[in-house]
């Protein structure tokens, strides 16, 4: 199946390619940019709690349990690809957009 932009087949889910701006005046889902998902998060990135954030908040943004919300690797960059446990490709992409589709009319 082919790649979603910024989405990936994993046999546990799928794998959604982040781009993070720690230190942020909100936590929000922002657009596209280069294949990674824009995320504004209020966490700094120090000690780990950006990574906390990020996780917490596609958590809840895809109704999983933080335990199902996985980072596999940019723990120490902006750029990040997690897993989300027991999403198929095109249930994440409906749900970004829906996501996008609720930020517009806020």
């Amino acid at each position: 199946m082919p790649g979603i932009e910024g989405l990936s087949h994993h046999p546990l889910g799928c794998c959604l390619a982040v781009l993070c701006q720690p230190a942020a005046k909100r936590n929000s889902i922002g657009t596209w940019h280069d294949g990674h998902l824009r995320i504004q998060l209020l966490a700094a990135p120090i000690e780990g709690k950006a990574n906390e954030s990020l996780q917490n908040l596609l958590a809840g943004c895809f109704d999983l349990k933080r335990r199902d919300v996985q980072l596999l690797s940019g723990e120490h960059n902006r750029r990040k690809r997690v897993l989300l446990r027991g999403i198929r490709m095109e249930q994440a992409k409906d749900r970004i957009e829906q996501l996008h589709r609720d930020q517009a009319s806020e």
